[in-house]
């Protein structure tokens, strides 16, 4: 739920003028606002509000010129009856994805160490030190 200067779904809104708004109920893994940014910090800070803390202490951003301050208005307890095997089997293949990406980093983390300790591949660096001159045409 959203609080705009105006209810009209077709009024142009200024960018640049700040608003609050009221997001609906989230959980840890979803994402409670759209846009072109990862919206990921936003849940995290969020999550790190207390009923002692409600308000964030820091802007959160959320991409370029894109700013929050947020509140915690209140929060509710999870209900694992709420927790249907299609939401188990959806944060099962996120998590699963997860950790796949994490030994793939690892793997290649390795591998490359290893090539540069043997000397199996070499890296000519000038080559990003040089830049083309002319490169425009100027």
């Amino acid at each position: 739920k959203a609080q705009t200067a105006s209810d009209d779904e077709d009024a142009i809104v200024d960018e640049s003028i700040p608003r609050v708004v009221e997001t609906d109920w989230f959980g840890r893994s979803e994402q409670p606002i759209s846009g072109p940014f990862d919206a990921m910090p936003f849940t995290r800070a969020a999550f790190a509000l207390s009923d002692q803390k409600p308000i964030s202490r820091e802007l959160i951003e959320l991409g370029e010129n894109s700013f929050v301050v947020m509140k915690l208005l209140d929060k509710k307890q999870a209900n694992q009856d709420a927790f249907d095997d299609a939401a188990k089997q959806e944060l099962w293949q996120d998590l699963h994805q997860q950790r796949e990406t994490e030994v793939m980093q690892s793997l290649i983390y390795y591998l490359r160490r290893e090539s540069d300790d043997d000397g199996a591949v070499r890296i000519d660096r000038s080559f990003f030190a040089n830049e083309p001159s002319n490169a425009q045409g100027s």
